[in-house]
């Protein structure tokens, strides 16, 4: 009997809502026209089967009950069919992207940590920007009072 939860990587007696989450996400990461694997169109009709036997509340209960039996009678599933589950990537490209984009705007540069998290950082902002502000004032006054004469 197939585990049609493992199949939809959710846990046994999910709700139908998440069972509908569940299969919209699986669907956008094995659909053929987006994923080019020999495994993917296998693996989408799975899911497929999978969500339209767990939509309807009704086949989903004669289902939990038939699939709880079958747990009650210690039935096993196949070692080859564990060790498929096993393998199938869990990691999208999407997936990598996003955690590539959150880690990067999270690096500070050696700037900003010299800047804002030191006693370097420090010093430049309240030593070294008021003397640069006062030369700039002694300039501006200086041409302010030439343009004057």
């Amino acid at each position: 009997m197939k585990n049609y939860y493992n199949i939809l990587e959710i846990e046994f007696g999910s709700n139908i809502s998440i069972v509908k989450n569940a299969y919209r996400k699986l669907t956008l990461m094995y659909h053929p026209d987006k994923n080019k694997h020999s495994h993917a169109t296998q693996k989408f009709i799975e899911i497929t089967e999978a969500y339209n036997v767990l939509r309807d509340p009704i086949t989903k209960k004669k289902y939990d009950g038939l699939f709880q039996a079958h747990l009650d009678a210690n039935v096993q599933e196949p070692r080859s069919k564990q060790v498929y589950q096993q393998k199938q990537p869990k990691w999208t490209e999407y997936d990598r992207k996003k955690e590539y984009y959150e880690n990067e705007s999270q690096k500070v540069s050696t700037f900003e940590k010299f800047l804002f998290y030191s006693y370097g950082g420090c010093i430049v902002i309240f030593v070294i920007l008021p003397i640069i502000m006062f030369i700039m004032f002694i300039f501006y006054s200086l041409i302010e009072s030439m343009i004057k004469l």
